[in-house]
């Protein structure tokens, strides 16, 4: 028995063959596509760590530049320190700073107990939580074990299953309010930004003051105490100018809390004040960056000031529009 012997089909072979370039072909592409999208990823991830790194400088750069204004030996060229927002461009980069007092806020190590109540009171504390929280902030600062009515000592945190007690020490900076028995999340965010513990002062200056300090004054009319603010910025008068138009505020606002008479002084000299610095930059490529940092002035001609702290955050969509431009 003979087997007749087949030919290869031609044409099979041929097509066989083109499937197999197609797949290859394809396969090419698809490297040629992800090389080029990685390409294109780490160029763009490339191109946001230069625009950033551009943005921090000069977020940087504005926060010296607001130094160097605390420190013009002219008070008339003084920049306001109640939270007003300066628009700076430097090299083509558009900077918005403002200035904070720290003397318009509410020491947490010093001041009295009158004016932390008044600040729970305007936070919306009831009146029978406020003397509480005042009694455990004390009780956590005081080197003693001494319980006061309504505070806490070390036993109360061990039965609050906490693991730590009291710090019988002063608060080093405002974020360990956190750690007061009784003291909430919300609660706290909504006083931080009254307080401070950089003034070393009983009582606050009405012409720098935030608004949630200003409203935890007794007996106060805030309206009034703007109404001079806004005064002395319209005239462009400096500090010394601001505090000839709050001498009766000040008279009333501070007699009552510090026992002290009133403190224009603060007004006429800012040695030794310690300032909150926040320099937002966006640059036109997308970079944005946001420093806050806390200088003090020191009054030494070798060492004028002093950076207490230097903090990096977020930009916000709704930073502060500025209503100064140098």
């Amino acid at each position: 028995m003979t087997f007749a012997r087949t030919r290869p089909n031609r044409r099979s072979e041929e097509g066989m063959a083109l499937v197999m370039v197609l797949w290859v072909i394809a396969l090419l592409s698809l490297i040629v596509a992800a090389v080029t999208t990685s390409s294109r990823t780490q160029t763009n991830l490339t191109r946001n760590l230069v625009e950033n790194a551009k943005a921090q400088a000069l977020a940087d750069a504005g926060v010296y530049r607001a130094i160097a204004a605390l420190l013009d030996p002219d008070p008339t060229h003084w920049p306001r320190a109640d939270g007003a927002a300066y628009r700076w461009s430097y090299d083509n980069g558009p900077v918005l700073i403002s200035l904070q007092d720290e003397a318009g806020k509410i020491d947490l190590n010093q001041a009295s107990d009158q004016l932390l109540l008044g600040l729970f009171a305007s936070a919306g504390v009831e009146a029978t939580d406020d003397q509480q929280l005042v009694d455990a902030i004390r009780d956590f600062t005081d080197a003693d074990n001494l319980r006061r009515p309504n505070g806490a000592e070390d036993d109360d945190y061990r039965a609050a299953k906490l693991d730590y007690g009291a710090k019988d020490v002063e608060f080093s900076n405002v974020a360990e309010l956190q750690q007061v028995l009784g003291m909430t999340l919300d609660l706290y965010d909504r006083i931080a930004p009254a307080l401070t513990v950089y003034s070393n002062s009983r009582s606050i200056d009405p012409m720098t003051a935030t608004p949630a300090a200003l409203l935890a004054l007794p007996d106060t009319t805030v309206s009034a105490i703007m109404a001079a603010r806004a005064t002395a910025a319209a005239r462009g008068d400096g500090a010394s100018g601001a505090a000839a138009d709050a001498a009766p505020l000040l008279d009333s606002l501070t007699a009552e809390d510090s026992g002290d008479g009133p403190k224009t002084t603060l007004l006429r000299s800012r040695a030794q004040h310690a300032f909150t610095i926040d320099a937002l930059a966006r640059t036109s490529g997308g970079g944005a960056f946001e420093r806050q940092a806390v200088v003090r002035l020191t009054g030494d001609a070798v060492r004028p000031f002093a950076i207490l702290e230097w903090r990096q955050s977020w930009p916000s969509s709704g930073h502060a529009s500025a209503d100064t431009t140098e």
